[in-house]
């Protein structure tokens, strides 16, 4: 998620360094479906938007994002969808975009790990790199007390003749409660997911989550939280079609 200045808002030149933090989280919780196909939480169907609000620690709007299905099909009866994601300022004016890939079978969902990295990132490492890692995964069926598998990105690359390497993880993933929340889109029983998002691109650091996620809606409200406890950020859900 981004770290957000007091009274800050999302500028190009924030972004710029911040964006990967945002995305990487996004891919964690985003979105709805109209049908309940094969996942049960995220959206497979082409068409579908939502559009978020994002919060700094003092509750002030930072900027929105709208994330939208923009195509999806079935291959030897795994469906995949390709979602596409546009953040915006205050002022609604677009400061950057991507998509990545969904997969579902079985009624498992399935994000690709080369998904967690962003592409103009992979431009600036040139060709010498490697990526490995776990794809993320949710399960149809949360029971409280749940723990869910990990997920992880790892990135060896040679920059200027000089070995670097990258990685992010997604540790401790459990379902710790159920909870009603109330947000401008509306009132959602929800699940209620806890984990830890560690990285280290030349020094570690560790965002620790809350998202509440929804049955047919997907994530509804995600906060996240700095090592030393303290709130950095909030994103809410604003508005929905299907």
């Amino acid at each position: 998620m981004i770290f957000l200045k007091r009274n800050a808002t999302l500028t190009l030149d924030t972004m710029k360094t911040k964006n990967l933090i945002l995305i990487l989280v996004l891919l964690l919780t985003t979105v709805v479906s109209a049908q309940y196909q094969c996942s049960r939480f995220y959206p497979f169907e082409a068409g579908v938007a939502l559009n978020y609000h994002f919060y700094d620690e003092l509750g002030n709007q930072a900027g929105a994002v709208t994330y939208s299905i923009d195509s999806v099909e079935e291959i030897a009866g795994i469906q995949y969808a390709t979602m596409g994601h546009s953040l915006q300022d205050n002022n609604g004016n677009r400061i950057s975009g991507s998509e990545y890939k969904l997969s579902c079978e079985g009624g498992l969902l399935s994000i690709d790990f080369n998904s967690f990295v962003r592409p103009d990132m992979l431009r600036r490492l040139g060709s010498d790199y490697d990526i490995t890692g776990t794809n993320l995964v949710l399960p149809n069926e949360l029971t409280i007390g749940d723990a869910l598998p990990d997920a992880d990105l790892n990135i060896n690359a040679t920059i200027g003749g000089t070995a670097v390497n990258f990685t992010i993880s997604f540790n401790d993933r459990n379902v710790i409660r159920e909870e009603t929340i109330t947000t401008e889109a509306g009132t959602f029983d929800c699940y209620v997911i806890a984990f830890n998002m560690e990285m280290n691109m030349g020094y570690p650091y560790t965002i620790s989550s809350r998202m509440w996620l929804s049955e047919g809606v997907g994530m509804v409200q995600q906060e996240d939280f700095d090592e030393t406890g303290n709130l950095m950020n909030r994103i809410v859900l604003h508005s929905f079609n299907d």
